[in-house]
């Protein structure tokens, strides 16, 4: 097996206001996106995860609790919402979203849900594979549209605009 799909050893955990500048220097995203999170963690709405390889950040996952920018879907499902999931080019397939996807269940549970749910892109095969491989099922709710800004991985803004269906686990 080549290196780079060797699993790579990470620690998972909600970011802390002290990462906040090397997360938001390595990870890219759209600006002031990694402290939006960080607060939204502080008010008791998300969890904000960070996958660190050492002392660099690899990957996020945001878990959405509650508060206003809680996807009607999750809420008629009583679900906790992962969001943006995302890992470094040179760290994917190696187990990190994985990792992520496995501590973002086991704090949804932590914080009394029994579901959790996301919404994926119909055309993204190889993530729709590793959330059925997580025990991840079709929510029945239907199709629907997401459009949002991002930073590409060469500092470039970009709108992404996807078809997604929803998906949820039972905890």
């Amino acid at each position: 097996m080549e290196s780079s799909r060797l699993e790579t050893r990470v620690d998972i955990r909600p970011l802390a206001e002290g990462e906040l500048e090397v997360v938001e220097r390595t990870l890219a995203r759209y600006p002031g996106k990694h402290r939006e999170r960080l607060e939204g963690q502080r008010r008791g709405e998300s969890v904000y995860l960070i996958a660190w390889e050492g002392d660099q950040p690899v990957g996020h996952l945001n878990l959405r609790l509650r508060g206003r920018k809680l996807p009607d879907r999750a809420r008629r499902l009583k679900a906790a919402q992962i969001e943006d999931l995302r890992v470094s080019s040179e760290h994917r397939r190696r187990g990190v979203a994985r990792k992520l996807m496995q501590r973002a269940a086991t704090e949804a549970a932590g914080h009394g849900f029994h579901t959790v749910g996301l919404g994926v892109d119909i055309g993204n095969a190889p993530a729709r594979r590793l959330y059925f491989a997580e025990g991840y099922e079709e929510s029945g709710t239907g199709q629907f549209v997401v459009s949002y800004p991002y930073i590409d991985e060469d500092g470039f803004e970009r709108q992404a605009h996807e078809t997604c269906t929803y998906l949820v686990k039972s905890l």
